[in-house]
């Protein structure tokens, strides 16, 4: 796996002993990439240690094959609105977790053990937080409801041959290969012929939204967010990019949805008139983190104009300001960053992520030393990964090389799959003599890029450099057995 810690021949030999078990372990593990098939009698159903595994190995594919937002202000606030949610449940079946997805798709899915992702895309086309919650309640649904139990243990209709093709392709991915090739071996698998059992059924659909909305209502939210929703959705076509495979849309039955919706608040509405039910919906945060959002992860100049002009038309909105400078430095404008990053901070001297901030602009605007005085002790209260990041850098441009490598490695713990922390501290140790570790922070991040053969040049360079018996040079030795092994899985297909 290349973006988990620890040896990588001890990962690859248990997951491949799921195969070696029974059939119903290759059932779990070709959900991952199927996600939904139709549902199963009850009997058949996954038990809950079953899914949790499946969860796992779920989990390792999601952070393989996609990047995550890592913005702690971002990822808490949709946490934030989630929990608020799974707080009504009586007893979900498992913990549930929330994590953005960068991509400009409007995409939502519920893995398996409770693992909800949103792409960064739906939640740019949003407008309030009723309408986040009313997504995130959908999805909640689906885990509650445990319809991914249900469509993994249906697979037991398809052939073993198309499902042992399709775990094949689940370990390419996991092991290293391309998405592309992954999805590759899937197609060959027989999978275009099983499309029609790979998706949600409406019935499925249709329970999701209906004990979603009920969730919503417990929540004190209106259920109103859903059907915006599923109306921005109708119009944008969900799942039709060109990336995504047919047989991997899994939310059909978009008009039969906006139908049941409309229906389900006219109802409520006569009950529970709008104006008399609770609401925690807080769109001013919502703003915020969207204009974030913006800002820090789409295109800076097209992030740049469009926050601009809403600054001329509100030019006291500090939030609309942090978000374009936060805009302007990515996009190369640092004075006007800076300029604009400094009025946000004189009206919020003591806010951690304000005064973070500014410092991450200022090492971007070329002032290292003032960043440090800034960064060195907010990054710690933040917990944001990047901020550590821009710290490290700072250090290592002054020369400061062991708080660099400290800085570094703490970047690591907390987002291991931040690889161009690899390369940075790589490129540190080689600066400070340390060429052994140099060549091995290096080649992880080759191996993070997939380009193998850089990456097997320099652990072969790090190999014989550290001592045989470290840490380092034992793991570099099995991801050079692992390299080896990959590339001779690709070359029949290269052929």
């Amino acid at each position: 796996m290349l973006t988990t810690e620890g040896p990588h021949a001890m990962k690859e030999r248990r997951f491949m002993s799921l195969l070696q078990q029974a059939v119903n372990r290759v059932f779990l593990l070709s959900s991952l990439v199927i996600f939904s098939m139709i549902p199963p009698p009850p009997a058949f159903s996954l038990t809950l240690q079953q899914e949790e595994v499946l969860a796992e190995e779920f989990v390792r594919y999601i952070h393989a094959t996609h990047r995550l937002v890592r913005d702690p202000l971002i990822t808490g606030y949709v946490r934030e609105v989630g929990g608020r949610i799974v707080d009504v449940l009586e007893d979900p079946p498992f913990p549930i977790t929330f994590n953005v997805v960068l991509n400009p798709s409007y995409n939502a899915f519920a893995g398996p053990g409770g693992h909800i992702y949103i792409h960064s895309g739906l939640i740019l086309a949003m407008e309030s937080e009723e309408e986040l919650a009313g997504i995130l309640g959908h999805e909640i649904a689906h885990v509650t409801c445990r319809h991914i139990s249900e469509i993994v243990a249906r697979s037991k209709k398809v052939g073993i041959g198309t499902l042992a093709g399709l775990a094949a392709g689940i370990l390419a991915a996991v092991g290293g290969a391309s998405p592309d090739a992954a999805f590759g071996l899937i197609m060959g698998s027989q999978a275009a012929g099983q499309s029609a059992l790979l998706s949600y059924s409406r019935e499925n659909e249709r329970e999701a939204d209906e004990r979603g909305l009920g969730y919503l209502s417990a929540a004190g939210y209106g259920g109103e967010g859903l059907l915006t929703m599923l109306r921005k959705i109708r119009g944008k076509e969900w799942y039709t990019t060109d990336d995504v495979p047919t047989y991997l849309r899994t939310h059909p039955g978009t008009e039969e949805r906006i139908t049941f919706v409309s229906a389900w608040l006219k109802s409520r509405q006569k009950d529970s008139p709008i104006e008399s039910r609770k609401n925690p919906s807080d769109d001013e945060a919502f703003a915020r983190v969207r204009d974030r959002l913006q800002a820090r992860y789409t295109d800076s100049g097209a992030a740049v104009s469009h926050l601009g002009n809403r600054l001329k038309e509100d030019p006291d909105n500090l939030s609309v300001r942090h978000a374009l400078a936060l805009a302007q430095i990515r996009n190369g404008d640092r004075d006007d960053a800076l300029k604009n990053m400094e009025i946000v901070t004189r009206a919020n001297p003591m806010d951690k992520v304000v005064i973070s901030d500014l410092g991450r602009i200022r090492f971007h605007a070329g002032q290292p030393e003032a960043a440090i005085l800034l960064l060195k002790n907010v990054a710690p209260e933040t917990g944001d990964p990047e901020v550590f990041f821009d710290l490290g850098r700072a250090y290592a441009a002054l020369g400061h090389y062991e708080e660099a490598v400290k800085t570094y490695e703490e970047v690591l713990r907390m987002a291991p799959d931040l690889i161009g922390a690899r390369y940075a501290l790589g490129e540190v140790l080689g600066r400070m003599g340390r060429d052994g570790l140099a060549h091995y922070h290096l080649g992880r991040y080759h191996h993070g890029t997939r380009n193998f053969s850089n990456a097997d040049f320099h652990y072969a360079r790090s190999i014989s450099l550290l001592a045989e018996d470290s840490p380092e040079s034992r793991d570099a030795r099995e991801r050079r057995e692992a390299i080896a092994r990959q590339l001779r899985k690709a070359s029949p297909e290269r052929r």
